[in-house]
């Protein structure tokens, strides 16, 4: 396997998705597997158990008895949560060991977790297929979590060409992406993709990831939805200024897309009333996520 044409071999800095979380994946969707069994597997490794007992004992759930028992920890955030904390967690702790030059990590992060929020979000406000599951709720945070891995991974093979493909793209006013195609023939939607594979993280969200820029080109009906979805919400995100390069401008399929949310009918006052409040909720997010997660 390659990354930007490099072999798997030489980059000798690539983390491995810890064992634990490995097997929480593939359990937590399991409902023959108790409470007791996820708790025993979470046990064994200390950071997660540890997040797990201080957001199940936190202000959000201040109405509670405190409690210091992984099983009862995860009964009370349920099995949705307890995935995307490990999941978020894994990712902090990675982006930490990366050394990068043209990227910065704190925008890099924010810009991840709020497309991941505004992306659980609008879910309800697509016009076509608007009943998603819970599963399919955790794709969209998951997805947008790692759908601009492919960056780090940019930064870290070539930071010179990268830094080539910003300047262009701020001084033409191009979208990153389109230069990406041009200047090196592959996307960091490519690459993350592959990169996700390689830690066997699911087809719904490494492919998502493959066609979040460009979703008309997923021939899987459910893939296109959560592309779609995931493209609003990182046109949204940038919207808000909550951005990994503040200066780039982002590509969107936008006339098409847009006419396929609810939003795209309001009124000007009305947009205005729903953006500023989603803004607002996004940064909340952010903030408690920082905070609770100590990220």
């Amino acid at each position: 396997m390659e990354f930007y044409k490099i072999e798997l071999e030489k980059l000798d800095y690539l983390p491995t998705m810890p064992s634990v979380l490995k097997k929480l994946l593939e359990i937590l969707n399991d409902n023959s597997v108790s409470n007791k069994e996820i708790a025993k597997i979470v046990s064994l490794d200390s950071s997660i158990s540890a997040k797990i007992l201080s957001i199940a004992n936190s202000a959000i759930f201040g109405g509670y008895s405190p409690i210091n028992d992984l099983n009862l920890a995860i009964t009370r955030l349920g099995r949705v949560d307890v995935k995307t904390i490990a999941m978020t967690l894994f990712i902090s702790t990675m982006l930490k060991k990366f050394k990068l030059k043209n990227i910065v990590i704190e925008n890099f992060w924010r810009h991840n977790l709020a497309v991941s929020f505004i992306a659980r979000r609008i879910a309800q406000y697509l016009k076509k297929d608007v009943d998603f599951t819970e599963e399919e709720r955790v794709v969209l945070y998951l997805t947008g979590l790692f759908h601009d891995i492919g960056y780090i991974l940019f930064d870290q093979v070539n930071p010179d060409i990268m830094l080539l493909i910003k300047n262009q793209a701020i001084e033409q006013d191009e979208p990153f992406i389109e230069l990406e195609r041009i200047i090196v023939h592959t996307t960091h939607a490519q690459e993350g993709a592959e990169l996700l594979k390689y830690w066997n993280l699911p087809k719904e969200i490494t492919d998502t990831v493959r066609y979040h820029h460009e979703p008309y080109a997923a021939t899987d009906k459910s893939i296109q939805k959560c592309a779609k979805i995931i493209n609003m919400a990182d046109y949204l995100a940038n919207l808000f200024e909550m951005s990994t390069f503040k200066e780039v401008r982002y590509g969107v399929a936008f006339e098409n897309l847009w006419n396929e949310f609810e939003f795209s009918s309001y009124t000007k006052e009305e947009f205005t009333e729903f953006k500023n409040e989603l803004a607002s909720q996004t940064n909340l997010f952010i903030s408690f996520s920082e905070l609770a997660l100590n990220i």
